[in-house]
């Protein structure tokens, strides 16, 4: 039997007109939307590279790599 996915219960839903009414335009208020989103998404990126950074070493073997519990919690946090 295949496990369910918990679904997060802070998703807030959002009244389209609401969304479109200071641009007047819903294509143009997504287009918005997507670009804050894709900000968001390179600053969480280089912050995660930063703090993965702290882990890297030119010697590491395979079993250090798969071993190393934070770095593998920095990875799921983000």
């Amino acid at each position: 039997m295949e496990s369910k996915k918990k679904v997060p219960v802070n998703t807030v839903t959002r009244d389209i007109k609401n969304l479109a009414a200071p641009t007047g335009n819903i294509y143009e208020s997504v287009v918005i939307l997507y670009k804050r989103a894709n900000q968001i998404a390179v600053a969480e990126k280089k912050e995660l590279m930063k703090k993965l950074e702290e882990f890297r070493n030119d010697r590491d073997t395979m079993d250090e790599v798969f071993e190393n519990k934070e770095q593998i919690e920095i990875s799921k946090y983000y």
